[in-house]
């Protein structure tokens, strides 16, 4: 099986819409208003997730989900999207902060799409054999 890119590789999938809402969810879940400066930065790790996830569910990119897209890819698109802005609090995989329970570090995950696979893996269009 050969993987071809997209004629054109930057153009997001259709499910993903213009990622306002994917962006503004992820901004509500880390409590950062919309005014600061940071949510500026917001929209290309949007863009990010969306291309990861789409390629996760359709590598060869020949078939596309309609607007609106499914609950699960919208929840994994914002959950991608908040790994990948706070992976920069955490070069070498720990973040350093503890939390009220005393819990002690948080691991963020090379691979970020590692705690939404069950959530887009029923959507996925093609499956390969090894």
């Amino acid at each position: 099986m050969t993987m071809t890119m997209p004629a054109e590789p930057w153009t997001l999938p259709l499910w993903a819409g213009d990622l306002s809402e994917i962006v503004d969810a992820a901004l509500a879940q880390l409590r950062i208003d919309p005014a600061d400066v940071d949510s500026s930065r917001m929209e290309p790790y949007a863009a990010a997730a969306v291309r990861r996830i789409d390629t996760f569910l359709d590598p060869e990119g020949t078939e596309d989900f309609p607007f609106p897209p499914p609950p699960e890819l919208f929840e994994a698109s914002v959950t991608v999207t908040i790994r990948l802005f706070r992976q920069k609090d955490a070069p070498f995989g720990v973040t350093g902060g503890y939390s009220d329970f005393d819990t002690g570090p948080v691991r963020i995950p090379a691979d970020v799409l590692q705690g939404v696979y069950s959530l887009i893996r029923p959507l996925k269009r093609q499956y390969g054999l090894a």
